[in-house]
């Protein structure tokens, strides 16, 4: 029977084009986002970089913190 493991590395990252940087550079089906939309929009991004985003790079939404 075999094991999986999941890491978890939290990165903060101010953009969504840093974010598609990220995954270029990992290059990593394993390698997801999770979008925090607070912090997403907060830091410059809009509804049209969100869009941009390929749905299988997409691992998590934060919606809300409550």
């Amino acid at each position: 029977m075999g094991r999986a493991t999941r890491v978890s590395v939290l990165v903060a990252l101010v953009a969504a084009t840093v974010a598609v940087a990220a995954l270029a550079a990992v290059a990593s089906p394993h390698f997801k986002l999770l979008i925090d939309t607070m912090h997403f929009f907060r830091f410059g991004s809009t509804v049209a970089d969100f869009a941009a985003l390929a749905p299988a790079a997409i691992g998590h939404i934060q919606l809300n913190d409550v």
